[in-house]
């Protein structure tokens, strides 16, 4: 394993092809700035030109995944002008767009609590597994903020019309076992397995040929965004899948299966 700090607000750490970042803010919870979401997005970015296949999301520490943005740092009285150009929700937004953008998947290690921008941060990654004790929540009605809507479709489209509703309304945090029924997480596990368990479904994706899993993905996605798919995605997710069955990782697949061993593949 290889690490090193993107800045000391953020630490990026290497095992072969899983990438691990690292929110490092553990004095206040994990809880994101500016600042802090600016070093993100700029790790982020720059793992795109590595050889990495899966990228797991965590907080430092073992209290808190992130307890959302700061509520000190967060703006007030400002006209819908002055909002415009200096609200936190347009960092916020921009940071969970790079992330959601991934090429490969991401998987959030829920490793504590995740409130706010937190809990919007585990909506953005493909994947979720959170210790058995961590608790979600929502509270932007307690603090007289309207949730802005691409935050919002995030969590509709994970868990749905009615629990959403249910979460920004009540405002009421919710417990591993209610998230996972929701499907806002995958997989609850005790603090002693979850990074095992972690590792083990990241080694499983990383195992799977690259080029299937990122154009998977890229579908996926366009199929959650675009209802009905447009023209111009119909016709790159043909291209995609003609490419899969023209690459060097499909024949490889194809041998190993017949030869009764494990593939190894190229991402060509």
């Amino acid at each position: 394993m290889s690490g090193k700090a993107a800045t000391d607000r953020v630490i990026v750490t290497r095992e072969d092809s899983v990438a691990t970042l690292i929110i490092n803010n553990p004095a206040k919870r994990n809880a994101l700035s500016i600042d802090l979401l600016i070093d993100f997005m700029e790790a982020v970015v720059a793992l795109e030109k590595e050889d990495v296949r899966v990228l797991v999301i965590r907080g430092a520490g073992e209290k808190s995944f992130c307890s959302g943005f700061d509520i000190s740092a967060i703006p007030t009285r400002m006209s819908p002008s002055e909002f415009r150009e200096k609200a936190p929700r347009n960092v916020v937004q921009e940071a969970m767009g790079v992330l959601a953008r991934f090429p490969v998947p991401t998987i959030a290690m829920v490793n504590g609590h995740a409130y706010g921008a937190g809990c919007e941060l585990i909506t953005a990654c493909d994947l979720r597994v959170a210790v058995e004790d961590a608790t979600f929540g929502m509270p932007p009605a307690r603090l007289g903020i309207i949730y802005s809507p691409a935050g919002l479709t995030r969590f509709l489209n994970l868990i749905g019309v009615a629990a959403t509703k249910e979460m920004f309304f009540t405002a009421r945090p919710v417990d591993a076992s209610r998230a996972l029924a929701t499907g806002l997480v995958n997989h609850v596990v005790a603090r002693a397995d979850l990074q095992e368990t972690v590792a083990e479904m990241a080694g499983s994706i990383a195992a799977n040929a690259p080029l299937a899993v990122r154009g998977m993905k890229r579908v996926i996605n366009a199929c959650i965004e675009e209802r009905p798919l447009s023209a111009e995605m119909e016709e790159e997710a043909f291209r995609l899948v003609a490419e899969s069955f023209a690459s060097e990782d499909m024949a490889e697949g194809q041998a190993a299966f017949l030869e009764g061993r494990k593939p190894r593949f190229k991402g060509r």
